[in-house]
Order: structure tokens, then C-alpha cells, then sequence
């Protein structure tokens, strides 16, 4: 697993040097089995274009690191490079960085485990379909996600930001700032109480017909930072959608409402009057008339995205 780094990949994965590469291949084996020179090459450009430079000059000094027998054996790996570990030692080895007390290790677990793990399911591969997908029985629905496409036609400002070109002026009595739940929400209230209103989005539109049809598509395109924002060390990953129509974007629409008992904390504790009663409940009849909700007799598996009901 530590030779032959495909070629594709090798005008984009900036300095990384050969050695580092292969490493990383064998980190992406040990986590999942499978195409682990193509997921290290993807990673690495993930790195490159998600993570700052002091992360990724980081994470490439730990791949560095752990081929060093003599550090290994202070970390208790034993006096080998990782490369001439075997599988079964490779793994023992990376669980003892998950719960080790030096921070620089958890936090290279943290990364290297969620974004290989990560590239190994949502990757389709070169010729397709994705064989750990196929083996866990999941399949695509190639029906289009709506009978009809979107009449929303968003306005692009003619030049790049920051390219120097004359600013454009655009007039409007309210700017909404993010296009998702909240943003589209307020703009919306606020046009039909006869303001006018410019909603401003950093991400792109995408409308049903070039929605992504890949998981690895969909977090490059939907999704802030490429699904990759995270706290520095990595600790924790944040996702976010990035484009219009924000959260509302990316989130699948299970909506569950509060319980009494969660409604009556937020009125006696944090002040919010109305939340308990009868205003608070017409503000949700309305919101679930306006989105349609309706009771499901087969609730989708977490985290899976649906918009529509699984086939009988």
C-alpha cells in the first residue's frame, strides 16, 4: 500500500513529499480497507484546501514522526516504522493515540480518523459504484429530488469579490446576511410586509437538476470549507451548509417538536414568554403547514438525507 501514488493526483496535492503520501496511505488501510492510494491523495488536497498552514505542516510532521522507529518505541509502538508494522499492530497503535494524555496525538487521531473514514464510504470511485457501499446493501434513488425545479432566481454579481472591478450599488430597505433557516425566514416575513429586501449568499445555488449525486460531490459543493470545518486541534468538526438555502440546504427535514417540559424551562429560566403556550403553538401550526409536515410510518436511518417517503 505504500507505493505506486496515483498519478492524478500529484499536480494538487501541493509539497507533500512521496514518503508522506505513502503513510498516509497506510493510515487510510488501516482505518478502512479498500482504495487507500486514491483516498490518500484525496485527502491530502483536503487537507491543503480545508485546513490552515501550521495544521497541515502538522499533520504532515506526525506522518514524519511515526516512521521513526526510535520515536515509536517511546510512544509505545515498538522500535519500528509505522510502514513495517502489521496490520493488527497498526491498530493498536492508533487506538493508543485516540486516549493518549499528549494532546498532538488525539488530535491527529481525531483528523486522520474522521476525514480517511470519511473518504472511504463517500468517495464513488473512479469506475463506481463504491464497494463498501455495495456490500452494506445501500443504493442511490436516481429519481429526481423534485417534480418540478425551483422558480428562485438568484441575482450573481457580475466580477469576482476582490478582484478590483467597479462595485455595483444595490438598494434595499433590509440586507439579510446567510440564505439558510433564520436568513430566508426574516427576508421572507419582511417582503411580505411590503419591505424590500437583498439576501446576500457566499455559496453557490444549485438547483435540482445539478444537485450532487455523490456524497464526496455534495460536501466539495454544498458545504462550508468542504465539510471539513473543525475547531483547530480538530477536536470537533462542524458542519455547515454553504449555499442557498444555508442548513435548510444540507439537513434532511425530520421535524420533532419540543416537549412541554424543554418549552416550560426556556419560559422559567431563560425568559422567552410565550414559548409555553398558545402563541408558541400557532408559530409551529404554521410552520409545519407552510413545510408540509406529515407523519412518516418508516423514519429514514440517521443522518440519511430523504424527500420523499421509501418505496413501498
Amino acid at each position: 500500500m505504500s507505493e505506486g501514488y496515483s498519478v492524478e493526483h500529484r499536480d494538487r496535492r501541493g509539497d507533500w513529499t512521496e514518503r508522506e503520501l505513502a503513510t498516509l496511505a497506510d493510515l487510510a488501510e488501516t482505518f478502512v480497507r479498500g482504495d487507500a492510494v486514491r483516498r490518500a491523495g484525496l485527502a491530502a488536497e483536503a487537507f491543503l484546501r480545508a485546513a490552515d498552514r501550521e495544521q497541515v505542516a502538522q499533520i504532515r510532521m506526525v506522518l514524519r514522526l511515526i516512521e521513526r522507529p526510535l520515536v515509536n518505541l517511546a510512544l509505545g509502538g515498538g522500535a519500528r516504522a509505522f510502514r513495517d508494522m502489521s496490520p493488527a499492530v497498526r491498530e493498536r497503535y492508533l487506538l493508543g493515540w485516540a486516549a493518549s494524555r499528549v494532546g498532538l496525538r488525539r488530535s491527529a487521531f481525531g483528523a486522520f480518523r474522521k476525514l480517511l473514514t470519511f473518504l472511504a464510504y463517500a468517495d464513488p470511485g473512479l469506475d463506481g459504484p463504491n464497494p463498501l457501499l455495495v456490500r452494506l446493501g445501500y443504493q442511490t434513488d436516481p429519481r429526481p429530488v423534485a417534480t418540478a425545479p425551483t422558480g428562485i432566481i438568484p441575482t450573481r454579481l457580475p466580477f469576482e469579490v476582490g478582484s478590483g472591478d467597479d462595485p455595483i450599488e444595490l438598494e434595499a430597505d433590509v440586507v439579510v446576511v446567510g440564505s439558510g433557516a433564520g436568513g430566508g425566514v426574516a427576508a421572507a416575513a419582511l417582503a411580505a410586509a411590503g419591505r424590500s429586501v437583498v439576501v446576500l449568499e457566499a455559496g453557490p445555488f444549485v438547483d435540482e437538476g445539478t444537485m450532487p449525486g455523490n456524497e464526496l460531490d455534495a460536501f466539495a459543493q454544498l458545504y462550508l470549507n468542504y465539510g471539513l470545518l473543525a475547531t483547530w486541534d480538530g477536536a470537533i468538526t462542524m458542519l455547515s451548509g454553504s449555499g442557498v438555502g444555508g442548513g435548510t440546504l444540507v439537513n434532511w427535514m425530520t421535524s420533532i417538536a419540543a416537549p412541554d417540559e424543554v418549552r416550560t424551562e426556556w419560559t422559567r429560566d431563560h425568559g422567552l414568554d410565550g414559548i409555553d403556550g398558545g402563541p408558541f403553538d400557532a408559530d409551529i401550526a404554521a410552520i409545519e403547514r407552510e413545510l408540509g409536515v406529515a407523519p412518516t410510518t418508516i423514519p429514514p436511518a440517521p443522518g440519511v438525507l430523504t424527500t420523499r417517503p421509501p418505496p413501498r
